[in-house]
């Protein structure tokens, strides 16, 4: 394992370990937690640790606990955009480098989003063509996509995100990526997602149950921290759809172990208003395969305004954020100007064409 490139590594392990392998483990940067699965016989080297996050033998509570875990080490910066200001006078070309792709990411949503009906078939052929090659030595998850195959419609994608698979992580993955024909592999599902949260924010809306508090706990670098710490009154853009949930306990439970150097415990709150500017959220009670999570998602693209951070208890950094529906003026303009240019319906070849533009 020491040749792994990648930063956060999860192991479960079945059977016994010897002391040795334990050590390595344990000692190895990039390893983020451990689970032990056990059938009864107790191992002898297990050890208290922070990383060894306990013995299983239910396997749905151990798919709890890595899904919790895994989502507590997702870098967040990777997930938004801060936005910088700029010369409103300024061309789209001439913007700073990260109001640009802002401009050009939420461009390509808007025409994700207007995809005529006509397209779904295609789109669902491409992304379950990537996925059987990107997972073609995976049995698992190839039953899962063949199932998705078979029986996926539109209005059971928000099922298909939140059930214990690599769809969550594919989507996410791909939105973080800046990789637009990644991003388009998955419109399928990023589009079906989005109808589904407007449809679902429709009825918070007509209830009077759109104005909420909403939590998120995540383990992050101090860095990253300090990043969003010095961005007080500033406005950030989550690239990716963005999970919560309405039960302070829960967003906790994400973060239940003690980090590890360098890294700190952060809780999200976040104040959900019910103006018409914000993108749309929604209550997943209804279609989540977690209902116990109490879960709110957001829709990818979602603007925040960062309103303080406080440390609360046990060094957690709490930062206080607001969902928003302003963007600075230049961006807004911008944006504006070029929904104008798709119409009521979009094709693949729009956003060619504003890329093409965009080049010259």
């Amino acid at each position: 394992m020491s040749s792994v490139s990648s930063d956060s590594i999860f192991i479960i392990v079945y059977g016994l370990l010897s002391e040795n392998d334990t050590i390595a483990m344990l000692n190895m940067p990039q390893v983020r937690a451990i689970y032990l699965c056990s059938d009864g016989v107790q191992n002898p080297h297990y050890r208290e640790d922070r990383k060894i996050r306990g013995i299983f033998s239910d396997s749905d509570m151990l798919a709890y606990q890595v899904r919790c875990d895994m989502a507590s080490f997702q870098t967040i910066t990777d997930d938004f955009t801060v936005f910088q200001p700029n010369n409103t006078d300024q061309s789209t070309r001439e913007l700073s480098k990260e109001n640009a792709w802002f401009i050009s990411f939420h461009y390509l949503l808007e025409i994700i989003f207007r995809l005529p009906k006509s397209d779904d078939d295609k789109s669902k052929q491409e992304m379950v063509d990537y996925c059987q090659e990107h997972y073609a030595n995976n049995d698992t998850e190839r039953k899962i996509i063949d199932e998705f195959n078979l029986e996926y419609d539109a209005e059971k994608a928000l099922w298909w995100y939140t059930r214990e698979s690599f769809f969550y992580r594919l989507l996410n993955r791909s939105l973080r990526s800046n990789d637009t024909m990644r991003i388009l592999t998955c419109r399928v599902l990023i589009k079906h997602m989005h109808q589904q949260i407007v449809t679902l924010h429709r009825q918070l809306e007509s209830q009077n149950a759109a104005e909420m508090v909403v939590y998120r706990g995540q383990i992050m670098s101090i860095t990253e921290v300090e990043k969003l710490e010095s961005k007080i009154n500033s406005l950030i853009s989550i690239n990716t759809f963005f999970s919560t949930s309405i039960d302070r306990q829960v967003a906790l439970r994400y973060m239940s172990h003690s980090p590890r150097p360098h890294f700190q415990p952060v809780l999200f709150t976040i104040r959900l208003t019910a103006s018409p500017k914000v993108q749309p959220y929604a209550y997943l009670a209804s279609v989540s395969n977690y209902s116990e999570e109490h879960e709110v998602l957001l829709s990818v693209g979602s603007v925040f305004k960062i309103d303080g951070v406080e440390k609360i208890e046990d060094n957690i950094s709490n930062i206080h954020m607001t969902l928003s529906g302003e963007q600075d003026k230049e961006i807004e303009k911008a944006i504006s100007h070029l929904k104008a240019g798709i119409g009521e319906s979009s094709s693949l070849l729009t956003f060619a064409g504003f890329l093409l533009d965009r080049s010259e």
